[in-house]
This record gives structure tokens, C-alpha cells and sequence, in this order.
């Protein structure tokens, strides 16, 4: 699984549900994983994610994804976790992201339980590359070091 940089969680609740705040952030081309765990339902609970837009992320309808629903701007990109959702983990994967994909994400069960995520997608990382070796893997040795060692040897040799 690609590396999650930070996530931050703020808590807010209120008499009837709560309502959890995350901050995810990944890279372009990049996958993260948007959370939302539930655990006062079960696995045919009916799962609704959407994006700033209010587009169809994901919908889980008892269980089952319903891709033939999704959004064409996250079908092939977006999926969950079926083998998990009998302990209320209704989370999803997103891959290949983009800086489109930036900006509040909402995991929502009607009537009882609402996840707030944002998301915040960087430029991509930058690995830096080492400079090349030398041809062979031979060691480099800087030209004086290689002349003090061969004066060393001359000296050596004719004491």
C-alpha cells in the first residue's frame, strides 16, 4: 500500500450522530485510502460516498459495490473492502490520483453515522536518483590520491 503522509482526525458530535473530520493527503499517481468505519451496523448496511461535487464515489447497497452507479470520473479508480465490511469497515481505496481529485469526500449512512474526509493531493514525489557509478563498479579514486600513493611506493622502494 502506498504511504499516507498524514492524516488528522477531528471528533465532532452531536446528540443524535456523529460526525468524524479526517485530512488525507497523497501524491499525483499516487493511492490513498479514504477511512469510514462503522461499527454499530452491519455488512448489508447501505453505504453512500460522494465528492465535493456531489458525484457517486462509491455506493455499497447491502453489501454489495455498485459500480454500475459510479461516477465515470472514479470507475476503475475507487474500490472498498468487501472482506471487511462484516466489522463495519466501509473504507475505500483511491489510485492514480490526480490534483483534480483534491477536496472534501463524504462517507455517509442515512440517518445515523456521516464521515467528513478531505483530501489534499501534492505534486508528485521526486525520488533523487544517485549519480551513476562508474562503468564496471569500479572505485573512483581522485587523481592526487592515486599520485601519493604511487610516491609513496617509490619512496618506500628505495630506502
Amino acid at each position: 500500500m502506498e504511504h499516507l503522509d498524514r492524516v488528522w482526525l477531528l471528533l465532532l458530535c452531536s446528540l443524535n450522530s456523529v460526525v468524524c473530520q479526517l485530512h488525507v493527503e497523497g501524491h499525483v499517481n499516487g493511492k490513498v485510502v479514504l477511512p469510514c468505519v462503522y461499527t454499530d451496523g452491519d455488512s448489508s448496511s447501505n453505504i453512500f460516498w460522494r465528492d465535493k461535487g456531489d458525484r457517486n464515489v462509491l455506493d455499497i447497497i447491502g453489501g454489495v459495490e455498485q459500480t454500475q452507479t459510479q461516477n465515470e470520473r472514479f470507475r476503475g479508480r475507487v474500490s472498498s473492502f468487501p472482506a471487511e465490511y462484516h466489522k463495519g469497515n466501509f473504507s475505500i481505496t483511491m489510485k492514480d490520483l490526480t490534483m483534480e481529485d483534491s477536496g472534501p469526500y463524504e462517507c455517509h449512512i442515512p440517518d445515523d453515522f456521516q464521515r467528513d474526509i478531505t483530501l489534499t493531493v501534492n505534486a508528485p514525489r521526486v525520488v533523487p536518483t544517485p549519480p551513476p557509478s562508474p562503468a564496471g563498479g569500479a572505485a573512483v579514486t581522485h587523481p592526487s590520491t592515486w599520485l601519493c600513493s604511487l610516491l609513496l611506493c617509490l619512496c618506500s622502494s628505495a630506502v
